[in-house]
């Protein structure tokens, strides 16, 4: 029995292990996500800037060059904005990726819990027998000393 004991003990070390590693893994993704939802607020804040300022610089009759200029950056900048939302949906698949592994290491995690609970449930319950058994010996022992048998 210790030997089940001590293999059951191995293989919860080794899922706790591995539930470690899927939470930082996991941790590690949600912050790329985040990055790359403030990289993407960023970009959008820009663009909204811009775009107010190629509408003033058309209300204020600025040169059509400086107007062309302002238009290709405002354009490159929306590019960077598709690129981006890529990133951001590349990062979202990764955390959910990453979540649903660590939910199955949590699972096993757990059902390997149970049973070191159950092992550890079983044995107090082997003990208490094992008291229990010692505590009648000793009461029968007293019995027949008391009765002179």
């Amino acid at each position: 029995m210790a030997k089940a004991t001590s293999s059951l003990d191995v293989l919860i070390d080794l899922a706790e292990e591995r539930l470690d590693i899927a939470s930082r893994t996991l941790g590690h993704c949600r912050a790329e996500q985040q990055r790359c939802e403030t990289q993407l607020q960023q970009i959008e804040h820009y663009l909204t800037q811009y775009r107010q300022g190629l509408n003033q610089l058309g209300m204020a009759g600025a040169p059509a060059k400086r107007f062309a200029q302002q238009q290709a950056f405002i354009e490159s900048l929306d590019s960077t904005r598709k690129q981006q939302l890529i990133q951001l949906d590349a990062a979202c698949q990764r955390v959910e990726r990453a979540l649903i592994h660590w939910q199955e290491v949590k699972r096993e995690t757990n059902a390997y819990d149970v049973l070191r609970k159950r092992r550890e449930q079983a044995a107090l319950a082997r003990e208490k027998r094992l008291d229990q058994r010692m505590m009648d010996e000793y009461a029968s022992r007293a019995r027949s000393v008391m009765s002179g048998t």
